[in-house]
């Protein structure tokens, strides 16, 4: 089984796609806060469960409008940095957790960040492993 949030409301947007670049450290504020959202979302809805590598993490942002592949992968690089820190691993290791980038279409104003967790998971409290299909 997979585990699975839903971070509704959670707008992740493209760096190379800005209209006006703005300020560095305004970019740099909505990176952190899209770290310290995750983290925090990770940490309270799964605090209980460890997984066991190799895994695979799917990341899936709702949007009215898509962003072409490699948009889409950079645009996600803060959202695998805090996943990759919830499962205690480099995020640079394509061996333990291997990372799906998705995009859904949305309804107009609709934005929504899906992290789906897979692979082999420990429960915490009890110290027993299953496989997670």
């Amino acid at each position: 089984m997979t585990r699975e949030i839903t971070i509704d409301g959670l707008r992740i947007y493209s760096a190379a796609n800005r209209k006006s670049p703005g300020s560095w450290r305004k970019h740099a504020n909505e990176e952190r806060n899209i770290k310290l959202l995750v983290t925090q979302h990770l940490e309270i809805r799964l605090h209980n469960i460890r997984f066991d590598l190799p895994a695979t993490v799917v990341l899936t942002r709702i949007a009215p409008r898509g962003f072409d592949d490699d948009n889409l992968a950079r645009s996600m690089k803060s959202t695998r940095d805090s996943v990759a820190k919830f499962l205690g691993v480099d995020d640079r290791h394509r061996d333990q957790v291997r990372y799906v980038y998705r995009q859904e279409k949305g309804k107009p104003k609709e934005y929504a960040l899906r992290i789906q967790l897979g692979g082999m998971i420990r429960c915490k409290e009890c110290n027993q492993v299953r496989v997670d299909e």
